[in-house]
């Protein structure tokens, strides 16, 4: 049997296991039309992938599909097999399913030295799916490339082929190169028109151990894919249904921070890290001016919409092409949206089609108040984790093709707006702040029309705290 996955986009990060290290996980997929050919069904996806810990996978070629395998192969469904695993669970729960071409973070718990697997259906499909086996987590980075299989349970070669139970049942066996055909790209151009691309990877998972950030390879060039400069469509789109506390406590966010940098390690904030002083009147105080100020290449943001999305175009530099937001959910205690380290630039190359990302609430860690309201202090300072309110929005960034204009749009020059900090905290800001030369360069906002009213609408002030000046936003 195969079906077709609905995709979500809720996120929620709690670890499974209690005891151990906090491990930041980064999933990127790059499974679409334009990288994998015409033979990519029209919603490739995965189901909701799952992993486990020190549990010798089942799922090593040559072996035989048990009957929960075979299910999450054919269906997507996870709940037999995690029942059927021991320690296994959703790598990220809540989420309905995984867009093939996405990049998704989360936070598992584990301990240096752990065996972790992972798997995921590819849908649609007859039995196909993806994974990861038997990786051994380093104490700062492991970095495992997926893997394709056949579960050897339906003899259908083709994404969405009719069912067709193999009888009797077949070996898990590697999908390449037997059906490379439905994932390899044929070249357009004149001089290879027709001639088969060499397979584009499908992707990989990180795990990065939250004291480990200082480790990572991830050294900038002066170009992508030869390319100094790129230019994206942002759009920022808030989905969160807020609970009856947050709607009577006014919920919304405050201005942001939105830093480019060079390294991943470079950050203004990173899960599983404590938060710096200027992150602190962040989460706080909404006010992100003092993260702006001392954090290179960074630039003061808008709040979002409380509900709805809004879109930018901004230009990226190759050298420094991770991008790292945040804007505080007010009123709280130090909470905040935001999405650290993201890639614009995976192995040097751009993103050649739109990378959404979840905006997942996080704690700052440096407040232990448990409601909306609360102003307690006196933690200083715990880590950066994840918040039980979970996901609460999506940001995705889509390529501007070189030389393309949207309808009665000026030229980016024309549109770009810098500034700078005077010092000390600014409030009510809702214009750009630019520092670093323009390396993030606004070129145009754009709130989509049912929201106008809402996004217009004045914005209540954070609560004042005796140790820390108000931002009123």
């Amino acid at each position: 049997m195969k079906t077709t996955l609905a995709i979500g986009v809720l996120l929620c990060v709690y670890p499974l296991f209690v005891q151990g290290d906090e491990y930041y996980v980064n999933w990127m997929s790059m499974w679409s039309e334009e990288n994998h050919g015409e033979n990519t069904p029209a919603n490739p996806h995965f189901s909701p992938p799952v992993y486990y810990l020190n549990t010798a996978a089942d799922f090593a070629a040559g072996g035989t599909a048990s009957p929960e395998l075979e299910i999450l192969a054919e269906t997507g469904n996870p709940a037999p097999y995690i029942g059927a695993t021991a320690g296994a669970g959703l790598l990220f729960p809540d989420m309905g399913g995984l867009d093939g071409y996405a990049m998704v973070a989360g936070m598992i718990t584990a301990v240096p030295g752990d065996l972790l697997s992972a798997l995921a259906m590819v849908a649609p499909s007859p039995d196909w799916f993806i994974g990861v086996r038997d990786i051994v987590l380093d104490a700062q980075q492991t970095y495992a490339p997926f893997s394709l299989y056949d579960a050897g349970t339906d003899s259908g070669s083709e994404f969405e082929a009719a069912d067709e139970d193999t009888d009797p049942q077949g070996l898990i066996a590697p999908l390449l190169p037997e059906h490379g055909d439905q994932f390899t790209a044929t070249y357009t151009k004149k001089s290879k028109k027709g001639q088969p691309k060499p397979l584009h990877p499908i992707g990989g998972i990180t795990f990065t151990n939250s004291d480990g950030w200082t480790f990572l390879d991830d050294k900038r060039t002066e170009s992508c894919g030869g390319s100094k400069k790129q230019s994206f469509e942002v759009t920022v789109d808030i989905f969160w249904a807020q609970d009856a506390d947050a709607i009577a406590a006014g919920v919304h966010f405050s201005p942001g921070a939105w830093q480019m940098h060079e390294h991943a390690k470079d950050a203004f904030f990173l899960p599983g890290r404590v938060s710096s002083p200027e992150f602190k009147y962040l989460t706080e105080m909404g006010n992100a001016a003092h993260v702006v100020e001392a954090t290179a290449n960074t630039m003061l943001r808008p709040p979002v919409p409380t509900f709805g999305n809004v879109s930018d175009e901004v230009e990226v530099h190759a050298k420094r092409a991770f991008v790292t937001l945040a804007h505080m959910i007010a009123p709280s205690p130090d909470w905040f949206i935001g999405t650290a380290a993201l890639d614009l630039c995976p192995g040097g190359e751009w993103i050649n089609q739109t990378l959404t990302t979840v905006l997942m609430a996080m704690d700052g860690g440096t407040d232990v108040g448990a409601t909306y309201t609360a102003k307690e202090s006196g933690r200083w300072w715990e880590s950066i984790k994840a918040n039980p309110i979970g996901a609460v929005g999506t940001v995705s960034f889509t390529p501007i093709a070189k030389g393309k204009k949207k309808a009665g749009a000026k030229s980016a020059k024309s549109k770009q707006k810098t500034a700078k900090i005077a010092g000390g905290v600014v409030g009510g800001v809702l214009g750009l702040l630019g520092v670093g030369g323009g390396t993030f360069a606004l070129i145009k906002r754009r709130t989509n029309k049912k929201n106008q009213e809402a996004a217009s609408a004045p914005t209540p002030a954070v609560g004042a705290s005796a140790e820390l000046v108000s931002l009123e936003i």
